[in-house]
């Protein structure tokens, strides 16, 4: 016998002693919901897939180097929400682990776009764009996401040298990485997410040579992040969103040119450091809801690559640095509903701006002429800035301004230079309470094709043109 499926026998318990059986290489016991416990046996050299995804009942495994030593080796363990002690037996050199949800129809994306796939009949595939089958020893991806019982890691998974994508996304009760004593080339993807970590080890983090992206979203104990993260040379995104008690983010020693993405959203950080100039390959920058956060370091502008900024729910937030360099590809700015009064003087340097978003900065009173020299801004939104009473005299034309949003201002009249509005497709005023006129040159925005004044108490339609 070289199969064995038993997928979706919601009442075995256990599993026989399989030595009578030297051959079998599959082994697929998928939503056995009431398995408690699997009886590994040294015998079963030729074990390729050993599939246990939702067996929420499995407290305990044993994983033999049998499955583990060879490329085509797969363990499925994801939704083992009762797991609690996962163990390797003895020296492995590869471990292969593709896992899907359960709850999701056996289906999983993958990185590279690749599928695994079960259907019915306990049978699996790997298809691409869902068109044709690849070899299952292209992947090497070992996911123990949601073993919600799970307390430690086995140290000889982070010693597998070959290893490329390593999930423990849910597990939340680990509370720590064991140390990594060997240098992991290949592992590019590290997944922490809702896990208990409170600390990345440094003398482990400089092993992760080949690591890409490295997530801890939700890591509600995670307090501070090592100043050796900046040696992870390779690293692409780090997403710390959600870690609620980190209230740093390291000094930086060393440049890192690769990473392109930092998530900070809802983190307890009060400032960012003065080398923040050192991710000179930031292209993506999100601090959403970071309500301690006072202060943004004027090193900012020197993120040349800089892309896209998030600032949104920054409350505590009252000031945006004045900028010495132009910063040519920041394309998005969003500060919606910081605590800023004003917008610095040097904002013409922001020559590759195409939306700026101030919604609900209701402390905000004045919008500075020099955004007229944002030659390339598409959208500006300013919903609900209630401080905000005028809208500055523009003395140069804005011909790819497309919409402007300005409900909910204290905006009293729109100045007559509007004309320069040359590209306005969409002008929005709903509920501007004291706007009392419309100047008549708004009749000369030929390309405007929406006006909305809805609900501007104070505008008489003999003050309309």
């Amino acid at each position: 016998m070289k199969r064995l499926n038993l997928r979706k026998s919601w009442n075995l318990i256990g599993v026989p002693d399989l030595s009578f059986f030297p051959n079998i290489e599959e082994i697929i016991l998928s939503d056995c919901v009431s398995l408690v416990e699997i009886y590994s046996s040294s015998f079963l050299d030729n074990l390729n897939w050993l599939c246990l995804d939702g067996c929420t009942t499995l407290r305990s495994l044993v994983i033999r180097c049998n499955i583990l030593q060879r490329p085509s080796g797969l363990v499925a363990l994801h939704g083992c929400r009762n797991l609690e002690k996962l163990l390797i037996s003895s020296r492995t050199g590869v471990v292969q682990s593709c896992n899907w949800p359960f709850y999701e129809s056996g289906v999983r994306v993958f990185h590279d776009k690749q599928l695994l796939r079960s259907n019915d009949e306990g049978g699996y595939a790997i298809l691409d764009h869902g068109l044709y089958s690849k070899s299952i020893t292209e992947l090497c991806w070992l996911d123990i996401s949601n073993c919600e019982s799970l307390r430690c890691m086995p140290a000889e998974l982070l010693n597998l040298k070959l290893l490329r994508r390593l999930s423990f996304r849910g597990c939340l009760k680990l509370e720590e990485l064991p140390e990594i004593k060997q240098t992991m080339e290949n592992l590019t993807v590290l997944i922490l997410d809702e896990t208990a970590i409170k600390e990345l080890l440094p003398s482990s983090l400089h092993h992760l040579v080949g690591l890409k992206e490295l997530s801890l979203q939700s890591c509600t104990r995670l307090k501070t992040i090592p100043s050796s993260i900046g040696n992870l040379s390779k690293l692409i995104k780090l997403d710390l969103s959600d870690c609620e008690s980190l209230e740093t983010f390291p000094e930086l020693k060393v440049t890192m040119e690769n990473l392109e993405v930092l998530i900070l959203d809802k983190t307890a950080i009060k400032e960012l450091p003065s080398s923040f100039y050192n991710l000179t390959g930031l292209e993506e920058l999100n601090l959403r809801s970071c309500t301690k956060l006072k202060i943004i370091p004027s090193s900012i502008g020197n993120l040349s690559k800089l892309i896209k900024l998030d600032l949104t729910n920054c409350e505590s937030l009252e000031t945006f640095p004045e900028l010495e360099v132009t910063m040519e590809n920041l394309e998005v700015l969003i500060l919606d509903k910081t605590a800023i009064k004003e917008l610095p003087s040097s904002f013409h340097h922001f020559v590759g701006l195409e939306e700026l978003s101030l919604r609900n900065c209701t402390k905000l009173k004045t919008i500075p002429s020099s955004i007229g020299n944002l030659s390339k801004l598409i959208k500006l939104d300013l919903t609900n800035c209630e401080s905000l009473e005028t809208f500055p005299e523009l003395e140069v034309t804005m011909e790819n301004l497309e919409v402007l949003i300005l409900d909910k201002t204290a905006i009293k009249q729109i100045p007559s230079s509007f004309h320069h509005l040359a590209g306005l497709e969409e002008l929005s005023l709903r509920s501007c309470s004291k706007l009392k006129t419309i100047p008549s040159c708004i009749g000369n925005l030929c390309s405007l094709s929406k006006l909305d004044v809805t609900n501007c108490e104070s505008l008489q339609s003999s003050n309309f043109f």
